[in-house]
């Protein structure tokens, strides 16, 4: 705990206070987990589908559960311990450099995140839209993030940039990751989904997961 609040009151405008510590990196992970919550709402379609619909993709709901829900939560969660705790994940600390690159990687991929799989889709009429109703908790811990952070951000700049663009650039390739994987794997072609139309009936399929 020492180690980690040594860090707090280093990378951070809080100091050594332990109580900020602790409501920070807890605000962080639930962000994430409210946000892929969202996205795979079993109630609802899920964000693999919902990409999968507008690229004619239709991913199998095990990889997508993997790669969308699973996968992205442990990397995000990951990249909000080592910014704002300094420690990688059962490999203990982490350097400045490594703290500045997620700290940037988590402000670039809220950003990005929010537009480019959300904001951006629903102005172009593809909805209804998974984890739209949590990307303004992503705007305000960005810029919570970069205002409270400074100091973390500015102990390595070139780092925190290349986390930036490594965030932000991780969901802008998602849509023509999943164009490519159309035209790679014929079992997945479907029909893409046109903005304004109703969503393809192929989505409606029963869930595996």
């Amino acid at each position: 705990m020492d180690e980690a609040l040594n860090h707090f009151s280093q990378v951070s405008i809080f100091g050594r206070s332990a109580t900020l510590f602790i409501l920070v990196l807890v605000a962080n992970l639930a962000i994430t987990a409210i946000h892929s919550w969202q996205e795979w709402n079993p109630k609802q379609l899920p964000q693999w589908r919902y990409l999968g619909a507008i690229a004619g993709t239709r991913v199998p709901d095990i990889l997508g559960f993997l790669s969308f829900t699973a996968g992205l939560t442990l990397l995000l969660w990951a990249c909000g311990i080592v910014g704002i705790a300094g420690r990688l994940p059962f490999a203990g600390p982490a350097g400045s450099g490594w703290a500045a690159f997620c700290l940037g990687a988590v402000i670039g991929g809220r950003l990005s995140d929010t537009w480019v799989s959300h904001w951006k889709l629903h102005y172009q009429g593809y909805d209804p839209n998974p984890g739209l109703f949590s990307t303004p908790l992503y705007i305000l811990e960005a810029v919570f993030m970069i205002v409270a952070f400074h100091g973390g951000l500015g102990a390595d700049p070139v780092r925190a940039w290349i986390g930036i663009a490594v965030g932000a650039g991780f969901f802008v390739v998602v849509a023509p990751g999943l164009k490519k994987l159309r035209d790679w794997i014929p079992a997945w072609r479907e029909a893409p989904w046109k903005a304004g139309d109703p969503i393809p009936d192929w989505t409606a399929r029963p869930r595996t997961i």
